[in-house]
């Protein structure tokens, strides 16, 4: 049996997903646990994916929104919820409607295109967070948790643990079973779960889970208990 099979077969009724976070890199084993992941979303209740990246060159320290009519992907061109991209920008004081590479943005493409291999029509706003910053993780947590209270939004991020002591991984995925936000962002933001780019975008993605009133994450794990991936549901 494949290892798509073996994760497909253990899937469980999660109620409703609000949120992913995938790995970033291409290893294969990575390739069929983004697609175990994904397959979760398949009939999931949502209209929007916000899909969340962080930027690679220099910080701009501003939350850049694409704001595009339609973000093209694998020879489709999938709409932009304007309505949403106005609101957000309109309220928010660091959120700018500016394309500055999220079709280039390699995070992103991946995650979108993953998206696509299980929802051939939906809606997306890809983000860029310019900074790494508590507080653009604060300010993105508290403005997407805002506007998930009136519609349906998946949030989508990708993160990448480039070091981390083993025991200190178990309290890591332990903290993210059970949503465990303090903890989580005192290892993130000190080092002892060193991310390869991309802590603001966790942080925010569960900042803004967690006042949609999540409480818990299926977290997937290869055998030897390295991450590799969460939902998270409520």
């Amino acid at each position: 049996m494949s290892k798509k099979k073996n994760i497909k077969s253990v899937q469980a009724d999660l109620g409703q997903i609000v949120a992913l976070i995938i790995p970033t890199n291409h290893i294969s084993e990575k390739e069929e646990i983004e697609y175990g992941l994904f397959e979760y979303i398949r009939n999931a209740d949502f209209s929007t994916a916000v899909v969340i990246g962080h930027l690679t060159g220099q910080e701009t320290g501003r939350i850049s929104l694409y704001n595009g009519d339609t973000f093209p992907i694998q020879d489709v061109h999938l709409p932009i919820n304007t309505e949403l991209l106005d609101e957000l920008c309109d309220e928010e004081d660091d959120f700018f409607a500016e394309d500055i590479g999220h079709t280039q943005n390699p995070a992103i493409i991946r995650m979108v295109g993953s998206l696509l291999g299980v929802r051939e029509t939906v809606e997306v706003l890809p983000i860029i967070l310019g900074s790494n910053r508590l507080s653009i993780a604060e300010e993105l947590g508290h403005a997407l948790g805002e506007v998930m209270h009136n519609r349906h939004l998946l949030l989508i991020s990708a993160i990448e643990i480039e070091k981390v002591a083993q025991a200190t991984l178990g309290a890591f995925i332990g903290s993210l079973e059970t949503m465990q936000l303090n903890p989580l962002i005192r290892m993130v933001q000190s080092g002892e779960v060193k991310l390869k780019g991309g802590n603001a975008s966790f942080i925010g993605t569960l900042l803004a889970a967690s006042r949609r009133g999540v409480k818990q994450a299926k977290v997937l794990t290869t055998a030897n208990n390295q991450f590799m991936g969460a939902i998270l549901y409520r």
